[in-house]
């Protein structure tokens, strides 16, 4: 049974995008399982229903499968109506798109005025799906309603809604309806139009004549109609033959097929195209060749053509090239070499072969000039832009620190026709400032450059070296975290160590080189690199290397006559006790190397009626030494 305050309706939740073509646009539109579909879908208590709508979940008697609903109001001639939740079920219709309702009832009892509607589009569009009377004694089996809706304009965010009401005895009593397998399906288009037809060469919109089903485009009178890719717009989801954007031989009428989305409809198009009007036009568009100094002036009232190439170029064998009007030609031929010592008429001929026009072409040298300027400096290891000061003549160039500035390479950029010395391309040393002189075109105007090439102050701001007397071993020095560790000798006093320390060329530190510290925790030194604001920590930590001696230092006992023998040599110990003494069991008192260990330890009451073997281990954990320990009786 459905959860109070909640209903379940053949239709479940229409996705706002539509699924695939045929797909039923409902979930779970059988009522098998009321678990999934009564989240999505409300009985109503407002009108036009009522809160004595009533919808009930039936297991006795279904179209299809096991479960069907019940449908009725307690008040004769109320509706029983359902929505979509719009929070978890949004959904949308697409305009001009056909759907189709579908889905099986039967009646319970017998009825009159019985109807079952479908809204949409808010409640605000009704669709009456069934309005007779399901008498039960003449039409006791289920049967099916159907119908379609095609919505005008696009709705989204809407309510997608079902609607009963029944009567019985006229208005004194409810009817009652079963409802089972409601499906709603977007039912596939069957436009099969061409939307859009054309070509990069085009002259004109396409003329597209949607009741003859032809589409006529004019293309270029010099257009090769042989080969021309068309890009083709179609009705939605619909398909073409010959495909959009496939090279296609349009000398003659093509004909198309257009296959609309149901796959079964089609339509074929035919494709006329035709060329316009061969040009007239007999324009020179642009005039090219390699010597020029500047742009054409093209003049097409007067028909001109002045051209200004280098000083010095040798006019009588020079080739032109033109840009003309569309389809026009020109005597003599494109790209041909001229001599140009006098002007040239040029005869442009329109692609009508009929219009022509004739166009004088000259040609002018440049005046020799007189400028000396330094126009670019380069080289391949600067840094930023070359700083050239045309009022005082310099180049200035920055290089990064440490760049080998005794053999650069620059290229350099004159004024037209000038000349340098030394010559771009040659190396130089710019240690110290370099001159450089340039003449002008004219062979006579001269002026000096100064080239001056800075190297960058140092950025680096590291310790290369960091020593003291006590170490033990090389420092380690992590360039990429920053910090030196240095290990000292055991008796070291870390409070006061004189460090010596190598930073980065130019570089200072603070503390500095040479001053005593206290490293008996980490000590930071600040590196300020040459150019004054790269700086870095570094943090520097002291070791202590643990005490590798493992010495007897001294060893006693209660009952000795005199001092002990220490062999630091030979590792042995030798102590003499008073004669009464029982020497199998003694108790030493043993003191070793500062850290170190002793086994048997010192205190314990050891068997010397023979000599003993102790083992001293050092601080370090891995020396160690075994000391033999004899004990001798006084014969006095």
């Amino acid at each position: 049974m459905k959860r109070s305050g909640q209903i379940v309706i053949f239709l479940v939740m229409l996705v706002v995008i539509m699924p695939a073509i045929g797909q039923n646009l409902l979930q779970n539109p059988s009522f098998e399982s009321f678990t999934s579909w009564d989240d999505f879908w409300i009985l109503s208590t407002i009108a036009p229903s009522s809160v004595t709508a009533v919808f009930t979940e039936v297991t006795t008697d279904a179209h299809e499968g096991s479960i069907s609903v019940e449908l009725s109001n307690t008040v004769g001639n109320k509706w029983t109506y359902l929505y979509s939740d719009i929070v978890n079920a949004p959904l949308s219709f697409s305009a001009n798109k056909r759907y189709e309702v579908k889905g099986w009832i039967k009646s319970i009892e017998e009825a009159k005025g019985v109807r079952l509607s479908l809204f949409w589009n808010g409640s605000l569009n009704e669709l009456i799906l069934y309005d007779l009377n399901p008498d039960p004694v003449t039409n006791p089996d289920w049967f099916m309603v159907v119908d379609t809706i095609t919505p005008i304009a696009d709705y989204a965010d809407g309510y997608l809604s079902l609607g009963l009401r029944a009567t019985k005895d006229g208005s004194l009593a409810p009817g009652k309806l079963l409802l089972d397998d409601f499906s709603v399906i977007r039912l596939p288009d069957t436009e099969t139009d061409i939307v859009a037809f054309s070509f990069p060469e085009q002259t004109g919109p396409a003329n597209i004549d949607a009741l003859l089903h032809t589409v006529t485009i004019e293309v270029p009178f010099g257009a090769d109609l042989s080969s021309l890719t068309p890009t083709i717009i179609i009705s939605d989801n619909a398909t073409i033959i010959p495909d959009s954007s496939v090279d296609n031989d349009f000398s003659i009428p093509v004909l198309y097929t257009v296959t609309a989305e149901d796959g079964i409809t089609n339509q074929d198009w035919t494709i006329t195209v035709t060329k316009g009007p061969p040009s007239k036009e007999i324009d020179v568009l642009s005039f090219t060749m390699a010597e020029q100094t500047g742009p054409a002036i093209i003049d097409n009232v007067l028909h001109t053509v002045i051209l200004e190439v280098a000083y010095g170029t040798d006019l009588s064998s020079l080739i032109p090239i033109f840009e003309l009007s569309s389809g026009a030609t020109i005597n003599p031929a494109n790209g041909v070499a001229m001599n140009f010592s006098t002007p040239v008429i040029f005869r442009v001929t329109a692609e009508d072969g009929i219009t022509t026009q004739n166009y004088i072409v000259a040609l002018m040298l440049s005046t020799i000039s007189n400028e000396t300027d330094i126009v670019s400096f380069t080289i391949p290891e600067q840094i930023g832009l070359t700083v050239i000061d045309n009022p005082n003549h310099t180049v200035t160039i920055e290089v990064p620190y440490s760049t080998s500035v005794t053999s650069l390479v620059p290229a350099i950029g004159l004024s037209e026709g000038a000349g340098i010395v030394p010559d771009s391309g040659v190396a130089a040393d710019f240690t110290a400032p370099v001159f450089y002189t340039v003449t002008a075109e004219d062979g006579i105007s001269t002026q000096d450059w100064t080239v001056t090439v800075v190297a960058l102050p140092n950025t680096a701001a590291d310790i290369v070296i960091f020593s003291m007397v006590e170490q033990t071993g090389p420092s380690t020095i992590d360039t990429d975290l920053h910090s030196v560790t240095i290990e000292v000798e055991k008796a070291s006093d870390l409070s006061s160590l004189i460090p010596s320390i190598v930073v980065s060329e130019g570089a200072g530190i603070v503390p500095d080189s040479g001053v005593a510290t206290d490293f008996t925790a980490l000590v930071i030194y600040s590196v300020t690199a040459e150019d004054g604001i790269s700086s870095q920590d570094w943090t520097v930590t002291v070791v202590v290397l643990p005490n590798t001696a493992a010495d007897i230092v001294i060893f006693s006992m209660v009952e000795q006559t005199g001092p002990s023998t220490i062999d630091t040599d030979l590792h042995s110990v030798t102590i003499e006790v008073e004669k009464a003494i029982d020497l199998s069991s003694l108790i030493p008192t043993i003191v070793v190397s500062e850290g170190a260990g002793i086994v048997p330890d010192s205190g314990v009451s050891a068997d010397f009626t023979a000599p003993v073997i102790y083992t001293v281990t050092a601080e370090d954990g891995i020396s160690t030494l075994d000391w033999n320990i004899t004990v001798t009786v006084d014969p006095a």
